[in-house]
């Protein structure tokens, strides 16, 4: 319309020169008028009609504020967040942003340049694998408009906590096993997810003997290069105890799929050493947990275990003195009278965990270089100290050996010693049963004579006998030999007279039941 204006300086009769001024004056008429239009607008567009809700039609003066860029959607547990948004308004205007339902762990500027900042930093409590979603709100020209943004929190695996009060102490040779631990704390440190542990490290320090064990879940874990014992936990067995040995120190990893807090508190403070040699490196063996690994992974720079403090535990071994252990062999012996058998014996055997050397002596011996003598009651008994071989020597000769009955059955004992190096004695007692004999009874009787057609009385009291056996002492029988020198020689058999052709046997009624 200005531009439809003639410019002239002409002066020309009944026009009106249109000057500078007047050019200005008019602009800022149409200025004026433009802005009045406007405001007119806006007490319109003011109303409960929102800005989604308004026509594209040539009448229409503003339009609602709109999100350029959100916020990041992802976030890290512990790592600072910080993302930017941007609004615009296309009528120029500036959009006032605004966050009503941000997560508590951010903070929310607007910049007033239609820009707004979100920063924090999420904890282990913000974690939220699902996402959580948040609002935000921008205000421009009368215009309210919300977006809605999703935001995830990423966990980072917190470093498992492990806490143990020491115990161990002395471990001596043949004694209880030693208690390692107690007071006992294990926690993942994860809100969300709750993390299990999968493995437990140990080192044993000074690992001597190859009966060391490490008793764990009720289990001995040999302290032995290669080692790999499973136990029963939970119902199978899914407890692995695995051992590696290297310059005397024993690395122990005790694994499973995933243990609970409780669990693993349970097993370390069931946790003991022993030593089953009976004589064991003496010195001190350390004892340390060194990790403590949960499932949590290390992705996004988290942390799986945990090196506890505080936890080494020394058992300090000693062996002590070992008596000598006589075997229960080889102490027993038999013999029968008369049968010319040759020096029933044997050898004993004694043993010392300590490795003492051991020597034997018998009660009552008489030392002859290396070996002892003993006369028994019925022979005689020869040890050798050396090997502790023992020989008895039966005696058919002696008395107490002659008066034994046919089933007697008497013993020649000798208790015999066994003795370290240290002075620790054991003794065992050898035994030799002796089986009696019947020994035949001697006559010291001679001849007797008569006269022809005399009648001649012979009484067993004028028949001298005697018997070696003790219980022997009834006469059963007695036969005489009839020896004739001329003329029939007859007896009175009770009828009548008879004549003797053979030997005549008189019997005495009762029968003695003690020879045989």
């Amino acid at each position: 319309m200005v531009a439809a204006m003639p410019l002239s300086t002409e002066s020309l009769e009944n026009k009106k020169t249109v000057t500078t001024n007047d050019l200005r004056n008019l602009a800022l008429f149409l200025a004026g008028g433009l802005a009045l239009l406007l405001v007119a607008s806006q007490m319109v567009d003011s109303g409960s009609a929102s800005a989604t809700a308004l026509e594209e039609t040539s009448e229409k003066r503003f339009v609602p504020p709109s999100a350029v860029t959100g916020p990041d959607t992802s976030a890290t547990e512990d790592s600072a967040y910080s993302s930017t948004v941007q609004w615009t308004d296309q009528d120029g205007t500036t959009v006032t942003l605004t966050c009503p339902s941000c997560l508590s762990w951010m903070t929310f500027t607007d910049n007033q340049d239609s820009t707004a900042t979100i920063t924090g930093t999420p904890l282990d409590a913000h974690v939220d694998t699902g996402g959580t979603a948040i609002t935000i709100q921008g205000v421009s020209g009368g215009e309210t408009v919300q977006r809605s943004y999703t935001i995830t929190v990423a966990q980072v695996n917190d470093a498992p906590s492990l806490s143990v009060t020491v115990e161990g102490g002395a471990f001596t040779e043949d004694g209880s096993a030693t208690d390692l631990y107690s007071s006992v704390t294990a926690a993942d440190n994860d809100a969300v997810p709750t993390q299990t542990f999968t493995e437990i490290l140990m080192t044993v320090t000074n690992v001597a003997d190859t009966t060391e064990t490490l008793n764990v879940n009720g289990e001995a874990c040999d302290l032995t290069h290669g080692t790999s014992e499973t136990s029963d936990l939970t119902g199978t067995d899914d407890l692995t105890c695995a051992v590696s040995v290297a310059s005397g120190t024993a690395t122990v990893t005790i694994s499973h799929a995933g243990l609970t807090a409780a669990q693993v508190q349970t097993l370390i403070d069931g946790i003991s050493y022993e030593n089953s040699d009976q004589s064991p490196t003496a010195g001190n063996r350390v004892i340390t947990i060194t990790k403590l690994t949960d499932n949590g992974g290390t992705d996004n720079g988290g942390v799986a275990h945990v090196v506890p403090s505080g936890a080494a535990s020394t058992v300090t071994v000693s062996a002590s003195p070992d008596d000598p252990v006589i075997a229960a062999n080889n102490n027993a012996g038999s013999y029968t009278e008369d049968s010319g058998a040759a020096d029933p014996g044997a050898t004993l055997t004694a043993s010392d965990g300590d490795g003492d050397s051991i020597t034997w002596s018998c009660n009552s011996c008489s030392d002859d270089g290396d070996t002892q003598s003993l006369t028994g009651t019925y022979g005689s008994w020869t040890l050798t100290e050396a090997t502790g071989a023992w020989v008895y020597s039966p005696d058919d000769s002696d008395d107490d050996m002659d008066a034994l009955d046919g089933g007697d059955q008497p013993t020649d004992t000798l208790t015999v010693v066994a003795t370290d190096s240290t002075g620790a004695t054991d003794s065992i007692v050898v035994t030799v049963t002796i089986t009696g004999a019947n020994d035949a009874p001697t006559s010291s009787a001679g001849t007797e004579s008569g006269t022809e057609d005399t009648t001649y009385t012979y009484s067993t009291s004028d028949f001298a006998y005697s018997d070696v056996d003790e219980d022997d002492t009834a006469l059963v029988s007695i036969t005489i030999t009839i020896v004739e020198s001329s003329g029939d020689l007859e007896y009175w058999n009770g009828n009548a007279w008879a004549d003797v052709t053979a030997n005549l046997v008189i019997t005495k009624a009762t029968l003695d039941t003690n020879g045989g």
